[in-house]
């Protein structure tokens, strides 16, 4: 009993601590919904269910991001470079807290995650190794057929700029990549509308500024006109430098032309993107996943997934931990003060073992008295009306 209850309090602290500081106070109303609406963002941001590694099913048109942690590209563009990208799931599976780049999408590829092109020291969490049963594996043959360009390296555009999504402003466009750079293509790179007219990349900021007219007592005499009238303007119409969505359709498919379209399946139709099934938005059936849904989902799918005893014991462990808190609580509720972080930091050391200091706490929240202060005279009140 005494190893799930020191988990389930050490669980509890970190939770609190982390959502509160050091002078504020949170009501667990407050808490609650500032998860929520944590786990709402981060479904927003992250729609797709990140469970399973696309390794096994081979060459796709699919999201990559290229990890900088694992496989930092050298400082010199000229350097060899041994450029590796992963798919959705092992972006956040396995590569979560590192530096990625998102490349978007690219044709006829297969995750590079636990393969030979990381270091053996960077597995696949999502696989399982064939020798042992178990899931984490490295070093794995790559793919032959994955093609890389600069992109890898977060070089992107003809001008080989690194990206950065906080600092660019303007749109970028992405090739149709009708050829790899190892054929003298691109590769499905992506250029900024600049480069591809020839300008350069600050030339919005390179416009000659207006000479200061000088000043003179005699006024200049204005020009003759070159012209008795003038000249007509041309028509003016928009167009588009760029494809237009249903241009599949308008390239001429005739006896001669179209042998020219076959090695290049993008130009006859539109391409078939994976996409990871949707994420199950915390099972609203009852069989939530562990690694998703909400926290409570998550607690409850951790104890369907425990063996009987062990889950037991979970239980017992939250119940005895939750009618201490409510021992705790109750002073606090009676005063109408508010639960410092303070207070609960003093609570869980107590509970590690200092019988005297829950004592403390709950003498302290009832000699706080109802005007919501401590002894060092700030009102550390958090208002709530309770509704």
């Amino acid at each position: 009993m005494e190893a799930p209850h020191s988990a389930v309090a050490q669980v509890t602290e970190d939770a609190l601590s982390e959502s509160m500081g050091s002078q504020n106070s949170q009501t667990a109303k407050e808490f609650i919904e500032s998860q929520l609406q944590l786990e709402a963002d981060a479904r927003e941001a992250l729609p797709y269910a990140f469970d399973s590694c696309t390794y096994d099913l081979g060459p796709l048109r699919q999201v990559l991001f290229a990890c900088l942690t694992c496989n930092p590209p050298p400082t010199g563009s000229d350097e060899s470079y041994n450029a590796a990208a992963v798919c959705y799931s092992c972006s956040i599976a396995c590569h979560g807290e590192h530096t990625l780049v998102e490349l978007f999408n690219k044709r006829n590829f297969v995750c590079d995650c636990g393969t030979t092109r990381f270091p053996s020291s960077s597995c696949c969490t999502l696989r399982e190794d064939p020798a042992t049963g178990k899931k984490g594996v490295h070093s794995q043959e790559a793919a032959a057929g994955n093609r890389y360009n600069h992109n890898f390296r977060n070089q992107f555009c003809g001008c080989g700029e690194q990206y950065d999504a906080y600092s660019e402003k303007g749109t970028m466009f992405q090739c149709l990549g009708l050829g790899t750079v190892e054929t003298g293509g691109c590769g499905e790179d992506w250029w900024h509308p600049e480069c591809l007219i020839g300008l350069s990349r600050d030339w919005n900021k390179a416009a000659p500024k207006e000479s200061a007219k000088e000043e003179s007592g005699t006024p200049t005499k204005p020009l003759a006109p070159k012209h008795t009238e003038l000249p007509k303007s041309p028509p003016i119409e928009s167009f588009s430098l760029f494809a237009l969505e249903d241009f599949h359709g308008q390239l001429c498919r005739c006896a001669e032309c179209f042998p020219k379209l076959v090695p290049h399946p993008q130009l006859r139709e539109e391409e078939d993107t994976y996409e990871p099934p949707m994420s199950d938005d915390g099972q609203a059936n009852g069989a939530a996943s562990v690694g998703t849904g909400s926290i409570y989902d998550r607690g409850e799918a951790a104890l369907n997934n425990m063996d009987r005893v062990r889950a037991i014991e979970g239980a017992m462990a939250y119940n005895h931990l939750r009618d201490k808190l409510k021992v705790f609580l109750q002073p606090f509720a009676d005063s109408g003060q508010a639960v410092s972080a303070e207070d609960i930091k003093g609570y869980f050391e107590a509970l590690r073992g200092d019988e005297q200091g829950i004592k403390d706490a709950a003498n302290h929240a009832s000699t706080a008295g109802g005007d919501g202060k401590d002894d060092t005279g700030g009102d550390k009140r958090h208002e709530q009306n309770g509704k």
